[in-house]
């Protein structure tokens, strides 16, 4: 037996523009997951998470700092790789989150159901 697998999940200040784009743009389940996770969020947000974080006109250095939707892009973007990892075969054996990323690893531990 190998050492255990941890996923750690991150908080808010973590978020940046394009974060993730390379998954965005080149893997299938990170974009379906995105998109999914997006449709969620739009009522609420009113706006397409999606389209913000990857928004043409943003640099990565710009500030990506309105809470309405970085809160929902922590999020989104961290399940999203967790879906990719296990479709891997990477499978966490504990799950941390610290701040908002505490959301993350509640969903990826299955302790509440992503889709809420």
């Amino acid at each position: 037996m190998g050492k255990p697998i941890v996923f750690l999940f991150s908080g808010q200040g973590s978020q940046y523009y394009h974060m993730g784009k390379e998954l965005w743009k080149h893997h299938p389940t990170f974009h379906k997951w995105m998109l999914r996770l997006d449709a969620l969020m739009a009522p609420y947000t009113g706006i397409s998470v999606a389209n913000e974080i990857y928004h043409p006109q943003k640099g990565v250095q710009d500030p990506f700092d309105r809470l309405l939707y970085t809160h929902s892009a922590i999020f989104m973007v961290e399940y999203a790789l967790y879906q990719v990892l296990l479709e891997q075969g990477i499978k966490p054996d504990y799950v941390l989150g610290t701040s908002l990323g505490e959301f993350s690893s509640a969903a990826a531990a299955a302790f509440y159901p992503w889709k809420i």
